[in-house]
């Protein structure tokens, strides 16, 4: 219950003398406010994790610590392609050098929809954070799902590096010694 309170007075200026001229007070009922969304609690865990829901997804504090993040510190997922392999990186907007990541809530939520919560899903929907060699303040999601397509390697594929020749347009000086000679690793001098 909520009570308001009127309170008139006379306040005289030169003497700070204080006159009460009247009072009155009304009684409110305050409804009862439903939870929202919001309103959950952050996810509690000791492993740096972050959870991906239907339009969001929440860091955990230990995500929200390594990760040196803060309420209304705007966060970005971008993705990486090392030797073919592609996997989700996560950091603050500033270190991506960007402005297109969404802001932290709060309850240590962000929202995320549409095609790009459909791309992190193919990872997963439980990310732990490691963090990204090389590159401070950036973290590698390493979800929960074993493989996705991005991550298939066609292991059928072979090169054969004897068929292939390149011409990069470098001199090696092998094409000035005879290659019917044989050097051995003793004949060998500087």
């Amino acid at each position: 219950m909520e009570i308001e309170f009127t309170l008139r007075v006379d306040i005289d200026p030169e003497t700070k003398e204080v006159k009460l001229l009247g009072q009155s007070y009304t009684e409110k009922k305050k409804k009862p406010r439903k939870a929202k969304e919001s309103d959950e609690p952050a996810v509690v865990d000791s492993e740096p994790t972050i959870y991906l829901e239907e339009k969001k997804y929440t860091l955990n504090q230990a995500a929200a610590d390594l990760m040196e993040v803060a309420w209304e510190d705007r966060i970005d997922i971008k993705y990486q392609k090392i030797e073919g392999v592609t996997f989700p990186v996560i950091g603050k907007d500033e270190i991506f050098g960007t402005k297109g990541g969404n802001k932290l809530t709060k309850n240590l939520s962000v929202m995320f929809r549409g095609k790009a919560n459909e791309r992190l899903a193919s990872y997963g929907q439980k990310f732990t954070l490691s963090r990204m060699v090389g590159n401070d303040g950036l973290f590698v999601l390493i979800g929960d799902k074993e493989e996705t397509t991005d991550q298939i390697k066609d292991e059928n594929i072979v090169i054969d590096m004897e068929d292939e020749k390149i011409d990069l347009g470098i001199s090696t000086g092998l094409d000035l010694v005879d290659s019917t000679e044989k050097i051995d690793e003793f004949d060998f001098e500087l």
